[in-house]
């Protein structure tokens, strides 16, 4: 995406995120509104790797991978996720 946009900024390899996942210290927001809020509701599919995904990779193992579907509800005012649920990806949005 990065190089899409023609900009000289780089991004972090996967390793690194994983490494630096493990001790990110996550400060969460309280929800101070009361009463009704505007939500958006969306969905991605995520593409599931497990633990063997590097060495099925080497040896060309046909392993079938998992994919899941996320979806999120945003306050559309704050941008605060309010709801999120991973489902199976054959569940529509309807």
């Amino acid at each position: 995406m990065l190089t899409m946009m023609n900009t000289s900024l780089q991004s972090p390899g996967c390793s690194c995120l994983c490494k630096c996942r493990k001790i990110l210290d996550v400060q969460y927001r309280k929800n101070a509104g009361k009463g009704f809020i505007d939500t958006v509701v969306d969905s991605t599919d995520l593409k599931v790797h497990g633990n063997g995904e590097w060495h099925a990779r080497k040896h060309r193992a046909t392993k079938r991978r998992a994919r899941r579907k996320l979806h999120l509800a945003i306050d559309a005012t704050s941008h605060n996720i309010v709801g999120a649920k991973l489902s199976m990806v054959n569940v529509s949005d309807d």
